[in-house]
């Protein structure tokens, strides 16, 4: 070499860096240059010479510049575990050189004395040894392929678990052994690119198998060095088998996590304060219909209308201001093909490290098909409640405790109770009452333990008081334990149903009662025609001296009482026969006030109250008359130390409410006779049974007063109701129907006298032997031609070979094989000017509809006297 190139040497630029003129070649630089961490020392001394108290470059770049040598204290400008270098020396460049540049020239040295480029090889580990010692990093240098291992510090000897000794012995088949099988090819591949000079990655990362059989992970980072032309490759090495296991454990858990995230139903997303999603799961694009890639960054404005947007916005401003999350609030969303969906959505704040909101996160939820199911659940419910409110029965819900927990508003009516103010009551203290709440306690015991049908009929109690009746049904609801949970009673309100129940039985009953005693009235009065008669007719023959005259009294007064008792049966059963005519019912009662103030006791007041504008009905005043009489002596019963009796007549108009709870009044106007007293009154049960024939409760009488008012009541088409209650007196109240006309003229009744015959024939058609023998004999005595006959086809079969007149047919009603009505219009068939009077007991409805006879009939009835018969024969003939 010349002396030019001998005395040559780096030298710094005035900035601390070597000038392009004083760098190495392209193919040498990175050949000859000492690497520092893989970095090249062309840098500014700054870089190796870190620490406060580095000398300012451009002083030491001065120094130099004036021919002065310059050499830090070791302490100072050591370099640090990594460095490579012992000393930093600093020389005066060349006084040739232009423009006095300075340049750095490092020289590695032993800090004694300046070794030549020919440095021993092996002399490496004593230059680098005590510069490692104390790193807690690894340190390897080795030289060639297969690698050579030159030096190992302490450090990478904890680490592998090997000695440095062994470390330095190590051959290729050991070396290998020491990297995991999985691993040991990318290691040694590294290695040999490194040594090649490729571009590979500056660190990778390993497991290393300890000399005790187990595994590390470690990061080597390589770096290839040039040492006298000799090519190594220096390798630190970190154990990061702790930071490995925590990354492993992240890993698990974000695995776990994310397997959790993406396999819930619900959508999970993470969105910046912005709205933008920032990560979800799969659920979330299947709710609104967009992929993966569309999603991502997307604003959530954008799948949703305004007023939603504007909805989630307040949420989301509220959870970002208060740091609350918002549970399951719901917003409309519109997915990607237009169709819009219900979510039910959370929100909570994300924060970072500095506890700074970054973005929102929560749970997503379609709940489209469970909102519509719940509004047709509610629409079921609404349904459910307007019949349950608007159905004509009782609804009514009770725990196993007795107390209610619902009833719908038809229960209100029904009980009279409001909803909120039976809710959480036991029924038992308001619904029944107390003489029926042992029996009601035992069927409640018995159906809740399933051993009593769920049908059941009850006395009830209302809020004003009143007692009804009232049919139960009930359901049992168990549950999952098959414990009963709660009970539904529907309940009808059947106490008009009772009544019109029991009125029907009474009517039946009376009705059953009525034909038994018409029946009877009818044999009785076949028997008591010939006493009566035969009486009557003796009383005539016998003088009046006649010691017998006195027993035939007693027997025509036995007759005569025994006739008036089968005309209260008659009258109870509906069966005797009536005449009727329109009259003013006032001016009936008012003439009957004579009368009846002679029947009854002087201490009775009797006050009589007749509306001026009383109106008419059709009846025959005679039983009117019977009516007030029976009732009067009746209520005079009542009051054995005296009274008050008072008898109303006013007009009365009957609506269709009252008409529909008491089926026997028709709607319309009626006129009402009321006949009340003040004295003892009756009990329930006298009550039930009064109506009935013979029924009495005192010790006298024949218990047919109360039975023929009904019967006359009823024979008018009129109704009875009664109201009493013990030592409060009783009131009648009767009801007959309004008769529009004027009232029928009053006249006398006519006179007959008892005259003989005029020649006339009378055919008598009777099945009763001894009423027909007396019928023959009356008129016989009165000088008429009589022509009898035991049944109707007799009777025809005379008249059809009787040659001379028949005048007048007299004929019982009731007969064998044909009734009188039949007979006559069989008989008028050939004998048109045939005239006929019926005689019965009963007419049962031959002559009469329910006891009113037809126009243009003439009729006896049965027992009749002398006189009555002579006069009626008279009147029919001369009619």
């Amino acid at each position: 070499m010349n002396k030019n190139k001998k005395s040559r040497k780096p030298v710094s630029s005035d900035r601390g860096r070597m000038p392009p003129s004083a760098r190495p070649a392209k193919d040498s630089s990175k050949n000859k240059a000492l690497l520092v961490e893989g970095k090249r020392l062309s840098r500014s001394d700054t870089t190796l010479h870190p620490g406060r108290n580095q000398p300012n470059p451009r002083e030491r770049t001065g120094r130099a510049s004036s021919g002065k040598s310059t050499k830090h204290d070791r302490t100072k400008d050591q370099m640090k575990i990594q460095r490579r270098f012992k000393e930093l020396e600093s020389v005066p460049a060349s006084s040739a050189q232009k423009k006095r540049r300075v340049r750095k020239e490092i020289i590695p040295s032993n800090g004694k004395k300046r070794r030549g480029a020919e440095m021993d090889m092996r002399d490496i580990g004593q230059q680098y040894g005590h510069l490692v010692r104390r790193s807690f990093q690894g340190v390897l240098i080795a030289e060639g392929f297969p690698p050579k291992i030159l030096f190992a510090n302490d450090a990478l000897a904890r680490i592998s678990g090997y000695s440095v000794d062994e470390l330095l012995k190590f051959t290729i088949k050991k070396l290998r052994a020491m990297i995991h099988p999985d691993d040991r090819d990318l290691f040694l591949r590294r290695y040999r690119d490194r040594l090649s000079n490729k571009k590979v990655p500056s660190h990778d990362e390993f497991r290393m198998i300890r000399g005790d059989g187990s595994a590390v992970w470690v990061e080597m980072f390589f770096s290839r060095i040039m040492i006298n032309g000799t090519t190594l490759i220096e390798a630190t090495i970190i154990d990061i088998t702790e930071r490995k296991n925590a990354e492993e454990q992240l890993r698990q858990s974000e695995e776990k996590y994310r397997a959790i995230i993406d396999n819930i139903q619900d959508g999970y997303y993470e969105v910046d304060l912005a709205g933008n999603f920032t990560f979800f799961n799969d659920a979330i694009t299947s709710i609104l219909g967009y992929s993966r890639n569309e999603l991502r960054g997307m604003n959530n404005r954008l799948f949703m209308d305004e007023a939603n947007a504007k909805k989630v916005y307040q949420t989301f401003n509220r959870a970002h201001r208060t740091y609350r999350s918002e549970r399951a609030f719901d917003w409309e969303i519109i997915r990607k093909d237009g169709s819009r969906r219900i979510v039910e959505a959370s929100v909570s704040l994300i924060r970072d490290a500095a506890r700074e909101p970054v973005g929102f996160r929560g749970i997503v939820r379609d709940v489209t098909e469970k909102k519509q199911i719940q509004d047709i659940i509610r629409e079921s419910e609404r349904r459910y409640h307007n019949l349950y409110d608007v159905a004509p029965l009782a609804f009514v819900l009770w725990d196993p405790e007795c107390r209610i927990t619902d009833w719908n508003k038809h229960a209100e009516e029904v009980f009279g109770w409001k909803r909120e103010e039976v809710l959480g009551r036991n029924f038992f203290e308001f619904l029944i009452p107390d003489g029926d709440r042992p029996i009601v306690d035992d069927v409640v015991r018995k159906l809740l333990d399933g051993r009593l049908p769920s049908h059941s009929v009850n006395k009830n109690l209302t809020k004003r008081g009143e007692v009804i009746t009232c049919e139960w049904n009930s359901t049992i609801f168990h549950d999952q334990d098959g414990n009963v949970e709660v009970v539904l009673s529907l309940a009808l309100d059947i106490t008009e149903r009772k009544n019109l129940e029991e009125e029907l039985f009474q009517s039946r009953k009376m009705e059953s009662i009525g034909r038994l005693a018409g029946g009877v009235a009818h044999d009785l009065n076949n028997m008591l025609t010939p006493i009566l008669g035969y009486a009557d007719m003796l009383l005539l023959d016998v003088p009046m001296d006649s010691s017998h005259l006195d027993s035939l009294i007693q027997i025509k007064d036995a007759a005569e009482r025994a006739r008036d008792m089968t005309r209260q049966l008659l009258a109870f059963s509906r069966k005797q026969v009536l005449e009727m005519k329109t009259v003013n019912l006032g001016e009936v009662v008012l003439g009957f006030e004579k009368i009846l103030r002679r029947t009854i006791r002087e201490d009775i007041e009797l006050e009589m109250q007749v509306a001026a504008d009383a109106g008419n009905i059709a009846t025959d005043a005679s039983q009117i008359e019977q009516i007030i009489l029976n009732l009067g002596v009746n209520a005079q019963d009542a009051m054995p130390g005296g009274g008050k009796l008072t008898i109303e007549v006013s007009n009365v108009f009957i609506d269709e409410t009252y008409a529909k709870k008491h089926p026997e009044v028709r709607r319309g106007q009626h006129v009402m006779l009321a006949i009340s007293d003040t004295g003892c009154g009756m009990d329930s049960e006298t009550l039930e049974h009064m109506f009935e024939p013979f029924y009495t409760t005192r010790e006298w009488g024949t218990g047919l007063g109360l039975a023929t008012v009904y019967g006359i009541v009823k024979q008018h088409n009129g109704s009875i109701w009664v109201s009493s209650r013990p030592n409060r007196g009783t009131t009648f109240r009767i009801y007959f129907p309004h008769a529009e006309g004027a009232p029928a003229e009053k006249t006398a009744p006519p006179q007959f006298e008892v005259i003989t015959a005029r020649g006339e024939t009378i055919l008598i058609v009777e099945d009763e032997e001894a009423v027909r023998k007396l019928a023959a004999k009356i008129l016989q005595k009165h000088g008429y031609r009589v022509i009898t006959a035991a049944n109707g086809e007799e009777a025809i079969g005379i008249v059809r070979d009787y040659k001379e007149k028949i005048h007048l047919l007299l004929t019982d009603v009731i007969m064998p094989k044909i009734d009188g009505r039949s007979l006559y219009g069989k008989i008028a068939a050939f004998r048109s000017d045939i005239k006929v009077l019926y005689m019965s007991g009963y007419t049962h409805d031959v002559i009469a509809h329910h006891g009113v006879m037809e126009e243009g009939i003439h009729f006896i009835q049965k027992p009749f006297s002398f006189i009555t018969l002579t006069e009626k024969i008279r009147e029919v003939l001369e009619s």
